[in-house]
């Protein structure tokens, strides 16, 4: 039986479909390590970032939103290409997330997008696991 693929619009969530969207594009090409993010992590990160997202207030949210604006519309600007992440592939966009948080202007979106971001994602313990984190207190994790 073949898995079902996910997609940024089955997340649920009040965030615009834009946020999710960006969210998802950002951590794609964020967590990339030679393979792909399985699709169920970009689902279950990009929920949980839009929740986090409703609790944390309007002037919050508003201010991420921008952000991750910025960085999927403004962000292959850096490398001279067109704007918009999606259409770059996934080591295009390794790229331009490394050129943006060199940027000057651009530099502290990006960062505000992978703090909220790596925050969550290392909330998983497979996700631990896979950069070698063993656990020192409760012997829960280990490396694999």
């Amino acid at each position: 039986m073949q898995a079902q693929s996910v997609s940024y619009t089955q997340v649920p969530g009040r965030c615009w479909p834009s946020t999710r969207r960006a969210l998802w594009i950002i951590a794609e090409a964020l967590f990339y390590r030679q393979a792909p993010v399985p699709d169920e992590r970009l689902a279950w990160l990009t929920r949980e970032a839009c929740l986090t997202l409703e609790q944390a207030g309007p002037r919050s949210c508003l201010l991420l939103q921008l952000g991750a604006w910025a960085v999927v519309w403004l962000g292959p600007l850096t490398l001279g290409l067109r704007p918009g992440l999606s259409h770059l592939p996934v080591s295009a966009r390794v790229e331009v997330l490394s050129r943006l948080e060199d940027s000057a202007w651009l530099a502290a979106p990006v960062l505000a997008v992978k703090v909220l971001l790596c925050t969550l994602y290392y909330e998983q313990p497979a996700a631990l696991v896979e950069i070698g984190f063993v656990s020192d207190c409760k012997g829960s994790i280990h490396a694999a």
